[in-house]
Formats: C-alpha cells, sequence, structure tokens
C-alpha cells in the first residue's frame, strides 16, 4: 500500500505536520505514520482514510489531535526526512569521479602556477642559490588555456546547444 498519497488530502485537510511527514521521502516513515493515522481513523487503506478525511469533519478533528498530541516526534521526523533528502540529492551527482578533475586539475594548476612564479625563482634559484630551469611560460599558459576552454567554455557550449 502506497501510503506517500495519503499526503495530499492531509494537506488540504490543515494537518501540514502529518502532511508534510508522510509526503517526504522516507517510506518506512511514511508507511508507520500512514498505519497510526488507519489505526486513529478506524480505517484499512490509504484511500479509506483519503474518503473519511474528505467527508468526515469529526476524522479532520481526530488527527488535529494526533497531530498535537505528537507535534515534536512528526517535527523529528520532518526533519530526519530533509536530512535523508539531502543526502539523497549529494548522492545523485554521481561517481566523484566525474565531477573530482575540476578541482583537482584547478589545484594542479594553482601550485604549477606558484611553482612557476615563486617556489623555483625565489626559493630554489634565489634562497639557495641554485639554477634550476623554469620551463617556458607558454606552456603552462597553453595548458591553463586548454583547461578552462573545456571548464568555462563546455558549460557555454552546452547552455547555447541545449538551447536550440
Amino acid at each position: 500500500m502506497d501510503w506517500s498519497r495519503l499526503a495530499g488530502p492531509l494537506m488540504d485537510a490543515g494537518l501540514t505536520i502529518l502532511g508534510s511527514a508522510i509526503g517526504g521521502p522516507a517510506g518506512g516513515i511514511a508507511t508507520t505514520i500512514g498505519r497510526e493515522i488507519a489505526r486513529e481513523l478506524g480505517v484499512g487503506s490509504p484511500q479509506e482514510a483519503a474518503r473519511t478525511i474528505a467527508n468526515d469533519p469529526q476524522a479532520v478533528e481526530k488527527l488535529r489531535g494526533y497531530e498535537a498530541a505528537h507535534a515534536e516526534e512528526l517535527a523529528l521526523l520532518g526533519q530526519e526526512q530533509r536530512h535523508m533528502s539531502e543526502i539523497l540529492a549529494r548522492e545523485d551527482k554521481g561517481p566523484w569521479w566525474q565531477h573530482a578533475w575540476r578541482p583537482a586539475m584547478m589545484w594542479l594548476l594553482g601550485f604549477l602556477w606558484l611553482n612557476q612564479l615563486f617556489l623555483v625563482p625565489v626559493i630554489l634559484n634565489g634562497m639557495m642559490a641554485r639554477s634550476i630551469g623554469i620551463p617556458p611560460y607558454d606552456v603552462l599558459i597553453t595548458l591553463t588555456g586548454i583547461y578552462m576552454a573545456l571548464y568555462m567554455g563546455g558549460h557555454t557550449l552546452k547552455r547555447a546547444v541545449g538551447a536550440r
């Protein structure tokens, strides 16, 4: 039985805490609360509960009393559901390697520019009196340009082509 379908009628009846608790992403929580609602109303299925809520003002008052008596528990359940939806949204990005290339390349380019502009010329060649050759700047500029074209230009191209 799909108890989450009961969220709409609960919200329409003004039972926002119960409606949001049963309508979230946590199926087990929705089933548990749905069974409690069914027990409170004396029905056996979500469809019967929705009909009872729509037709019987006494049922809505019973559920308002239930909601008031268990407001703290229902608020904690709602908080848990928001936490679960945040976790699901984070995990929905896909495997780490699909999105880790951008920050990894940013850190690599940052280190290469630091090395090119400061570490080799100032620290090694200046302070330690060593003569280490510096790679030509055009190689680092080309590498940075390629990365920027892939990273920034890719999104621009995707947006332009996607619009057509």
